[in-house]
């Protein structure tokens, strides 16, 4: 699969424009912004990804909690019988 600099590229080949007559923008500087974008891209993915995960393992230690928090309450009370 192409790179979407590479298929606008193509376009502008198949129309006759060089590569900055359209926006004022040239193929290397529109690459290079295309490769930010999907860096930034990554980067967001991988931040939800260790969100989503953080999430999970605080909801984990919270039943664990939950569940500590009822068994030393049970010992009290027996202790206290």
């Amino acid at each position: 699969m192409g790179s979407f600099a590479g298929c606008v590229r193509d376009i502008h080949a198949q129309r006759g424009y060089t590569s900055d007559m359209s926006s004022g923008v040239s193929v290397d500087e529109f690459q290079a912004l295309e490769q930010k974008v999907l860096r930034a891209v990554e980067i967001v993915k991988q931040e939800r990804e260790a969100r989503a995960k953080a999430e999970a393992e605080v909801a984990t230690l919270r039943e664990q909690l939950a569940t500590q928090a009822g068994t030393a309450e049970s010992e009290v009370k027996s202790a206290r019988h």
